[in-house]
């Protein structure tokens, strides 16, 4: 069909697609939850021992099938990592570690030390300086990376590690 003889036809089918497309491109970006898992009750055991109730159970009675790394590691190999802080070390003594970047049972860091694994995928808040936004509409969106806290000039960092 030759779609010059039906401007607005044309037009229209052009538009509604490029609509379409929009819609299934923010659909997609907006699921992609790698630990969307995580949500599922039914899957609680295969990290916890017990059942930890979510948003009342305080991080340091948790008690885990593996360590907490190892669990991390199921996932994210060591080489897929990039650029990523030691784990499985004791903070210095001088250090002054906040209670919102938890510790492990052997006060030692974890993955969970700086990332919270039930967190959200996606945040308002930019993670780190050189972060792009995933999707600028009403509000910019980033990806969280699970962080704890904004890492913007290193403050994720220097919450920890003094200037």
């Amino acid at each position: 069909m030759d779609y010059r003889s039906f401007p607005l036809k044309g037009l229209g089918f052009i538009m509604v697609s490029l609509l379409l497309i929009t819609i299934i491109t923010i659909a997609q970006d907006s699921s992609e939850d790698g630990h969307e898992f995580m949500k599922d009750p039914n899957r609680c055991q295969e990290c916890h021992l017990g059942k930890p109730v979510f948003g009342e159970t305080d991080y340091r009675d948790l008690k885990f099938t593996d360590y907490i790394v190892s669990l991390c590691h199921r996932c994210h190999t060591k080489e897929s990592l990039g650029r990523s802080h030691p784990v499985n070390i004791t903070p210095s003594e001088d250090m002054e570690i906040p209670e919102d970047l938890h510790l492990d049972e052997y006060m030692n860091m974890t993955c969970a030390t700086c990332h919270k694994p039930h967190g959200d995928p996606y945040t308002t808040l930019k993670p780190t300086d050189y972060e792009s936004p995933v999707r600028e509409f009403d509000v910019r969106t980033y990806r969280s990376y699970y962080l704890r806290r904004t890492n913007i000039q290193n403050a994720l960092c220097y919450a920890c590690h003094k200037r």
